[in-house]
């Protein structure tokens, strides 16, 4: 009977690791094949209520110095277990140096910085048994390592591009983004 209770236990954690892989793997199929459409499983959806943001969601940049920006998904009670973001950011006034991990979600299964002016990100969960049950709350996806342009001036606007952003539920999989919101850096007067 104990040896029966096993085996169904190990059959029910291999059909939700699968479920995380075949996610993990619609993820990366729709990592590289970005559009300007907004498809079904990318649409915010008002009627769910996990939020992406940022922090700090103001700030001063003084030219020549380091900006930090924290990004996290936010869920609630909710289980996550994948997320996905696309960050915009001026590439006249932020030079894009380094990403730090977060910690709830240990495993990047993409990672897209090349482009100036746009961080593309896909993370998920380890894919044993923590993937099953996913993360809730508000958890640190990464920590964006800027350094102001030289001639910065004025305003720089950081912002999800909330059509290419996912937050993806444990239990099914499904796209739990309701909203995004980013943060705004202005020059220090004075400095230019």
């Amino acid at each position: 009977m104990k040896l029966l209770k096993t085996i169904k236990k190990s059959n029910k954690l291999k059909a939700a690791s699968m479920l995380t892989v075949v996610a993990v793997l619609s993820l990366v199929a729709a990592f590289g094949s970005y559009s300007n459409d907004q498809s079904q499983a990318a649409r915010v959806t008002a009627n769910y209520s996990d939020t992406l943001s940022m922090n700090p969601t103001t700030g001063r940049m003084t030219p020549g110095q380091p900006v930090d920006v924290v990004l996290y998904a936010n869920t609630g009670t909710e289980p996550i277990n994948v997320v996905q973001v696309k960050v915009n950011y001026p590439a006249d006034q932020l030079k894009f140096e380094r990403l730090s991990e977060g910690p709830a979600f240990p495993v990047a299964v993409a990672t897209d910085t090349a482009t100036p002016g746009m961080i593309r990100l896909a993370r998920t969960l380890d894919t044993d048994v923590t993937a099953v049950s996913g993360v809730s709350g508000s958890n640190i996806i990464a920590t964006l390592h800027f350094t102001a342009q030289p001639n910065a001036g004025g305003t720089a606007q950081l912002s999800y591009d909330a059509s290419a952003s996912f937050v993806m539920r444990a239990r099914d999989n499904q796209n739990m983004l309701a909203t995004a919101s980013g943060a705004v850096f202005t020059t220090k007067p004075g400095r230019r």
